[in-house]
């Protein structure tokens, strides 16, 4: 398997595909005799500016995908409807055996005009493997073989080509050498436990408030109100930007997002719920685009030591909130879909890995409000239960109660709507709403009972791994889990299965049917177990203005790679329209 697939030149390898390009005779910085109408593309951003910090391994911290999908490259990048990988940072590659081998750009530069060199992805690799990221199960070792190559081996000759683009090479390059090196040669030198874990804190706990990153922009300033950016003169695709600004103005949340479009202070939004009447609003210059299927949205459940460790109360608690409830967010982009609650995948992967006869055999818990309740309340007194007067109490004899947390700049009506529909059955729920850093942080270490987060896998394994195969979530699940088989079989023997090896079987066959095969298993013992419920699926709903703006119709491929306000900056496509 050699790379360069589906390439045209797009992909930022400094040739462009001339898309929007035209010919403005202006590089963006005032030396043509044509000056872009605004001189910042800008978008909004939910995190304080001041509080982002920009090393990727600091879990704790704010940061913002936004800023860092402009100022950090991708090392390629998937084109999801035509099935493509497009080289950016990654010139080529090739798998042979249980060996891959890559070729980096050396058109691309650091921001300090260091150039980017195999070091500094050798390094970002090796990190990954000291800590244990997903990049581990499916690399062994790094081998710099040159200044712009490495050799990486897999940890197998059979390694799954698919989810080991999408898990390793599916991401930006954010790595420095010479920044992130001590840090990893102290792990690497560590004596002891103790030292280690020490020296991983270390990284983990730092900081970065100014990034030095190699993608078109770079960052210039922030203050409590914004980040602002300057176009990388020495990047690649520089030529193909007519504008010397790219700025992330902060917006508490989505109402404020939707004004910024409404009253012309936003330019774009990569991702944005909307509602149909805030849709129907927006002026004629502001352009919706609908990228394919995205992510998703999951009630979350932490299994150790909490109540949830009991497939039957999180089962239960399913019941209660039927569709209406769940989509309580109303936003266009984010629709409740039983396929995705009773699968734990995407509708549309569940629909191509999962026979219809196997998906008619799932549990459906979406089912009528009456036999709702009815299946809830056998399931609480099945597991010790009981209802005093209206009110649920635990098999310890307290009050039933939920604590629910989510971040609420983003999911405070579903929030709302779900604790409001326990209260009505009788379990003592709470809207516990806090900010980004604060729930990531708790949802890391596992500080929670229940959760709203959301969920996203391009391949059903990656969405069942979060789950069965991570400590990011916290959630606790167990290795073994008991189901009834064989798949498909409700009524069938109870059978302790080993999920995260299942999972391991996957990342390891390249054969198709095997992979069919072992994802219906996966999907049933979720169905039968339901670890964690995805019930809302969201299409993209990216937004652009074309006012002061030139891009592809919506229609257009590269329109449909996420996210055009920062993909398109790659392509030469995102034109300011000129005076």
């Amino acid at each position: 398997m050699a790379g360069c697939i589906g390439n045209d030149g797009s992909g930022g390898n400094g040739d462009g595909n001339g898309g929007g390009n035209g010919d403005t005779g202006d590089d963006g910085n005032g030396s043509g005799e044509e000056e872009p109408v605004d001189s910042a593309f800008t978008v909004s951003i939910n995190t304080v500016p001041t509080d982002i910090q920009y090393n990727v391994y600091n879990a704790t911290g704010e940061a913002s995908a936004e800023v860092e999908a402009v100022v950090f490259d991708p090392l390629v990048k998937n084109d999801r409807v035509n099935d493509e990988w497009i080289p950016v940072i990654v010139d080529d590659w090739e798998i042979d055996g249980d060996t891959l081998d890559l070729e980096l750009s050396e058109e691309h530069t650091w921001h300090n005009g260091d150039p980017v060199t195999a070091d500094d992805l050798a390094t970002q690799f090796r990190i990954d493997l000291e800590l244990g990221q997903p990049t581990a199960d499916f690399l062994s070792s790094v081998e710099v073989t040159g200044d712009h190559s490495l050799r990486a081996t897999l940890e197998s000759d059979t390694i799954n080509t698919d989810l080991l683009f999408l898990t390793v090479l599916d991401r930006r390059l954010t790595v420095k050498a010479d920044m992130y090196g001590e840090y990893l040669e102290a792990i690497q030198d560590a004596e002891g436990d103790e030292e280690r874990e020490s020296a991983q804190s270390e990284l983990l706990e730092w900081a970065i408030e100014e990034p030095v990153g190699n993608g078109p922009f770079k960052f210039d300033d922030a203050d409590s109100n914004r980040v602002l950016a300057v176009k990388h003169e020495d990047h690649p695709d520089a030529d193909g930007i007519n504008f010397p600004e790219y700025e992330f103005r902060f917006t508490s949340g989505n109402q404020e997002r939707w004004q910024g479009l409404l009253n012309d202070v936003t330019d774009g939004e990569g991702q944005l719920g909307i509602t149909e009447e805030v849709l129907a609003q927006m002026p004629d210059h502001v352009e919706l685009i609908r990228p394919p299927e995205a992510d998703g949205v999951s009630l979350v459940f932490q299994h150790e030591d909490t109540v949830f460790s009991d497939p039957r109360v999180r089962k239960a608690v399913t019941y209660v909130l039927e569709g209406e409830v769940l989509s309580g967010d109303s936003t266009l982009n984010y629709q409740f879909q039983e396929l995705a609650m009773n699968t734990g995948m995407m509708p549309t992967q569940a629909e191509n890995y999962l026979t219809e006869e196997l998906r008619s055999s799932l549990t459906n818990y979406n089912v009528d409000q009456e036999e709702a309740e009815s299946r809830a309340t056998e399931l609480l007194q099945e597991a010790g239960f009981s209802n005093e007067g209206g009110t649920w109490m635990t098999p310890e004899g307290d009050t039933f109660n939920l604590p629910l947390k989510t971040i609420g700049a983003w999911w405070s009506i579903q929030a709302q709507s779900i604790t409001a529909q326990l209260q009505e059955f009788g379990i003592e729920a709470e809207f516990v709403s806090q900010d980004l850093g604060t729930f990531y942080g708790d949802l890391g270490d596992g500080n929670y009972v229940m959760a709203i987060d959301g969920f996203s896998g391009q391949h059903p394994v990656q969405t069942f791994s979060t789950v069965f195969d991570s400590s990011e979530s916290g959630m606790g699940v167990p290795e073994e889990i008991e189901v009834p088989m064989p798949v498909g079989d409700a009524s069938g023997s109870a059978e302790t299965v080993n999920v995260r090896d299942l999972i391991d079987q996957v990342r390891n066959t390249r054969d198709e049917e095997e992979v069919r095969g072992l994802v219906e298993e996966l999907s049933w013992i979720y169905n039968q177990s339901l670890p964690r419920v995805p019930h809302l699926i969201g299409t993209g709903m990216t937004f652009m203005t074309n006012d002061d703006w030139e891009y592809p119709a919506a229609d257009e491929p590269s329109m449909q790679i996420f996210y055009p306000p920062y993909w398109l900056l790659r392509t030469g496509e995102l034109q300011a329209k000129t005076s």
